[in-house]
């Protein structure tokens, strides 16, 4: 609940302070086009501080009124206040998701579950409208299997669990709706706990679902609590076990495993050993469900870490083709190339990364690696363009007051790196070291 609610926010928070997300596609510059100094009036900054004009986002009446009610009501104001201020913009637009997802922040404190149900029920209705969107599904319908669960319809509340990690395989463990860093046995109204994980179990003791949801439950506090990795792994190899032809008990496993904080500092053969593990149940996982796309994901990973490129590319290749909108996996797959020598099929993959990826401000990773493959190609008029590119990209929303020798300085401090994607989707944003 907690994620829900703060994402809803920001992006109410973003559409007034930070217009900069869009729907259209990465493209490189257009060379051509004279392009207006947007930093500071009466300058003329250098290409590489310069940045195509972003559309600005369109705030609606709704998100307006939901902006002031935010400015107007903080943490300190009388609850009822607050409730009152959401509810005048329910009232005048009964169809807007995201004013019930702010109510539900208040309802979870209390214990009105037939308030809390129908608020959910509401918010999924009119999701369509929301500046969340899909991103908050995952929230939404495990908070009414919650209070399915607290009213007693168990039934309704397993079915629901199902569909709410369903709707994200790669972050099902966010149901939870938990605040906290380690499994509670008590918590408020909208938010899983251990003992309700447990009590599952005990209802439903031959459903595979009710582990492999109580090892979900123990890897959400994986990246935080170490000693949660060992139940969290119990659970689902039980779940695995219960329903052999079930790919995602093995998928679970191997996702988990790669999030403690602890992996990340991982070295030589631990990481080497690590990886190897996880290849182990992704290669079940994809046994026995050929095209679970994040378990592919996640396993091209470990080969790419594993210095294994051809199965990598493989799994890229594989990924593309069925999901050929996957910016992160083009570039991965041309990053793969490249450690193979393939250059040139490298540059064509990064354009494709380009071409499907959303054009936005600190997100020039495939820019800078296409510009590495150019480097390699000896191909420096292009590679001097993606690294023109890439800079306006970094600084071009931001206005720096520093004169030129500052700035360059800080150019030369910095070096460039090849950037994968993140687990999961996105492309991890360029990071100067």
């Amino acid at each position: 609940m907690i994620g829900a609610i703060l994402l809803v926010g920001m992006m109410v928070m973003l559409a007034y302070r930070a217009p900069s997300f869009h729907n259209q596609p990465a493209v490189a510059e257009p060379k051509t086009t004279p392009i207006v100094p947007i930093l500071i009036p009466g300058i003329a900054e250098p290409p590489e501080m310069r940045v195509l004009p972003f559309p600005a986002p369109v705030v609606t009446p709704q998100m307006g009124m939901l902006y002031d009610a935010m400015q107007r009501v903080d943490s300190k104001t009388e609850p009822n206040a607050r409730r009152l201020a959401v509810d005048r913009i329910i009232a005048k637009y009964p169809d807007y998701s995201d004013a019930y997802a702010m109510r539900l922040s208040l309802l979870c404190e209390g214990n009105d579950r037939a308030a809390i149900l129908s608020d959910v029920n509401y918010a999924l209705k009119y999701i369509s409208n929301s500046a969340t969107g899909n991103d908050s599904l995952n929230s939404m319908i495990s908070m009414r299997a919650k209070i399915e669960h607290t009213n007693g319809d168990d039934s309704a509340a397993m079915e629901d669990l199902d569909k709410a990690i369903n709707t994200k395989l790669a972050d099902a463990v966010q149901f939870v709706n938990s605040g906290a860093t380690s499994p509670e046995r008590s918590a408020s109204a909208c938010t899983w706990t251990l003992s309700d994980m447990d009590a599952l179990v005990q209802r439903f003791p031959n459903d595979y679902r009710a582990y492999l949801f109580r090892g979900l439950y123990y890897g959400f506090f994986v990246m935080w609590d170490q000693n949660s990795l060992q139940p969290a792994i119990e659970n689902l190899r039980r779940a695995g076990e219960m329903d052999t032809r079930s790919a995602l008990p093995h998928f679970f496993i191997a996702h988990i495993q790669n999030r403690p904080i602890a992996v990340l500092g991982l070295q030589g053969t631990e990481r080497d050993t690590f990886n190897g593990s996880r290849l182990r149940e992704l290669r079940l996982a994809l046994t026995l469900d050929p095209n679970l796309l994040p378990a592919l994901g996640d396993r091209a990973e470990a080969y790419f870490e594993l210095n294994e490129f051809p199965e990598a590319i493989g799994d890229y290749e594989k990924i593309v083709a069925l999901n050929p909108r996957d910016a992160g996996a083009y570039n991965d797959c041309a990053l793969a190339k490249m450690q193979l020598g393939n250059n040139y099929a490298a540059i064509s993959y990064f354009d494709k990364a380009i071409a499907n990826m959303k054009r936005e401000l600190n997100h020039s990773s495939s820019y800078e690696n296409r510009a590495d493959a150019y480097m390699k190609t000896r191909q420096w008029g292009l590679a001097i363009d993606d690294l023109s590119t890439a800079i306006s990209l970094q600084i071009g929303g931001v206005v720096m007051l520093s004169n030129v020798k500052s700035f360059g300085l800080f150019i030369r401090s910095t070096r460039r790196r090849p950037m994968k994607r993140s687990r999961g989707s996105s492309i991890r944003p360029f990071i100067p070291i």
